[in-house]
């Protein structure tokens, strides 16, 4: 029985294995930091700034029609593309989690998974969307009581927000969007403007800075057309070189950087 029952197992091992095998034979699964957070491409300018405008239209209209679902599509993107929120730590928020709930004048964010917080500073414009919606659509509402609710009044489910993300996505061109894209988004180009890795991670919670080096890098092109520092191109004698957070630099740049 014993002996049966380890065959059973050592063959059930080996057919997973074999399985994971052929995806990444397939290029359905890849090996590296990908497969586990998404290999969605940060959204170009272009993109953002077309998503963001359509959202922000329909949020105007629907205020003057008094209906609050694209104004909570509004709020949604602007926690994903603009704070770098995940999305069950989105669904997490309560009122009392606002500026001027609290002690501090700043976003407080509960860690995913943990009893934690961070806390985020907010651009004037969501702010202020944050404020008007609490005090037309929740008013009276308790600092315990969710930010965001369903149709039927519920807690905003995190599945919630994927659906609303994809259709947002579709409504402009843009297939399959998901949250992780728009966080993908706001993590480079926050490192982009502040060229520091430690600030990068404290913004969107990662619990090691390996992590944040390693989703940088997993964005970044394998090919290379320029050093992300000073803009040189590179040649024969003077290749680029990768650093840990995943950007390219020339040989001059490398050094200084060490």
């Amino acid at each position: 029985m014993r002996c049966n029952l380890k065959c059973q197992a050592g063959f059930l091992t080996s057919s997973v294995l074999m399985y994971r095998s052929w995806e990444r034979s397939m290029g359905r699964v890849s090996k590296n930091f990908k497969s586990k957070h998404g290999n969605g491409k940060p959204l170009t300018e272009a993109e953002l700034k077309r998503l963001r405008r359509h959202i922000q239209s329909h949020a105007a209209s629907a205020r003057q029609r008094g209906s609050s679902r694209p104004v909570v599509d509004e709020i949604i993107f602007f926690l994903l593309a603009d704070m770098g929120i995940k999305p069950k730590e989105l669904c997490q928020l309560n009122i009392g989690d606002l500026p001027g709930q609290h002690k501090s004048d700043m976003l407080r964010v509960p860690n995913n998974g943990s009893k934690s917080f961070r806390e985020l500073k907010l651009p004037i414009d969501v702010k202020t969307t944050l404020e008007r919606f609490t005090k037309v659509w929740r008013p009276g509402a308790r600092r315990s009581d969710p930010l965001l609710l369903s149709e039927r009044g519920n807690r905003l489910a995190h599945m919630s927000v994927y659906s609303k993300v994809r259709r947002m996505g579709q409504e402009v061109g843009l297939k399959d969007l998901k949250p992780q894209r728009l966080r993908r988004t706001y993590m480079v180009n926050l490192f982009q403007q502040e060229q520091d890795l430690r600030l990068v991670q404290q913004c969107l919670g990662h619990s090691s800075i390996k992590t944040t080096a390693q989703a940088l890098a997993s964005c970044k092109s394998p090919n290379p057309k320029a050093c992300d520092a000073c803009g040189a191109k590179p040649n024969k004698n003077h290749p680029l070189r990768q650093i840990e957070s995943g950007q390219w630099l020339c040989k001059q740049c490398y050094t200084e950087f060490r």
